[in-house]
Order: structure tokens, then sequence, then C-alpha cells
């Protein structure tokens, strides 16, 4: 991961004439929803029952449920071995993007448009 400048610096060295930047996250439209709202788990993100049944997956509860049903499935070899920990490795990931995200030190979008000059 790079920072914005020294992908700004990166596109002007090569060449580019650049003629936008713009992180799309922080885009306030109709949507007041943050890009990262499926792996809060916050219930005033939900929607319908597909956002409620994420939401309580998320919770500390529903972690904890997820990573006991797996280590209950690799027990009795109907998961492969690592399963659980990989599981409980992605939701350490999620739970870092979220908190870098509000904190506005990662964004998945941002825009450069450039030109490459004739």
């Amino acid at each position: 991961m790079t920072t914005r400048a020294t992908a700004e610096a990166a596109m002007r060295a090569a060449g580019f004439i650049v003629e936008h930047l713009e992180d799309l996250a922080e885009r306030k439209g109709n949507d007041i929803k943050p890009w990262y709202a499926p792996l809060t788990g916050e219930w005033s993100h939900a929607y319908g029952l597909w956002d409620i049944m994420s939401c309580l997956r998320l919770t500390k509860l529903g972690k904890w449920s997820i990573e006991s049903l797996l280590a209950v499935l690799e027990t009795i070899r109907m998961a492969p071995p690592g399963t659980r920990r990989t599981a409980k490795e992605l939701a350490a990931g999620a739970d870092a993007l979220v908190a870098g995200s509000s904190e506005g030190l990662f964004t998945p979008m941002y825009l450069m448009i450039g030109k490459k000059p004739l």
C-alpha cells in the first residue's frame, strides 16, 4: 500500500497529466452508509433480512458461534484443518479495515484519472 501523494507522484513520473484525484469514499450522496458498513455489525446499517443476518454474524457472540461451529466441523473432519484459524484471521482483518477506514487511514476508493500527453 502507498500514500496518495506517492501514487500521484508515480503517475506524474510515468508521464501522465493528472486530471482528477478524488477519494470516492468521501462523497456525500443519498447513501449515508460508509463503504465499510457491512463489516461493522452495526444495526443502524441494516436495511433488510440479509443485513440483519450479517449484523448478527459480526457481533462478538456471532463471531464466537462461527468459530465454535468451525472447531466442531474441523474435529469431525467435515472442514479442513485451519478453517477456524482462517475465519478468525479474516474477522480480525475486517475489524482492522473498519478501524483504519473510520479514522481516514485507508480507502479502497481513491480515483486517479490521468492523460498521457500526445
